[in-house]
């Protein structure tokens, strides 16, 4: 993919830090998939207002993730983009989707 954002006719050559960048992202699916067998990832509600009444007409299910490797709460972009990339967002999406679905009732 290196070579293919360089453009037409462009190449990259193998280097120590294309093989660094490709063992991060094998980690990282590593750990999404470790997640989802954990079940760490969970939703928070973002309310969705009207504004001409202030209202509130629903709401949005948004996906964290509970690493409990590093003890931390990760937002979506630290995870969404690798997941994306390895076809993983799939089993996010039915995780959150189900998640979604049991809170609502």
């Amino acid at each position: 993919y290196a070579a293919k954002a360089e453009g037409r006719s462009g190449f990259v050559t193998f280097s120590p830090a294309i093989l660094s960048q490709i063992d991060a992202q094998l980690g990282e699916e590593a750990a999404i998939k470790q997640a989802l067998n954990a079940d760490e990832y969970f939703l928070v509600w973002q309310p969705q207002f009207e504004l001409a009444t202030g209202r509130m007409i629903g709401a949005e299910a948004l996906v964290r993730w509970r690493d409990r490797v590093s003890g931390t709460v990760r937002l979506p972009d630290s995870f969404i983009p690798t997941a994306e990339r390895s076809d993983l967002i799939l089993e996010i999406d039915k995780i959150v989707l189900s998640k979604a679905c049991a809170q609502a009732v």
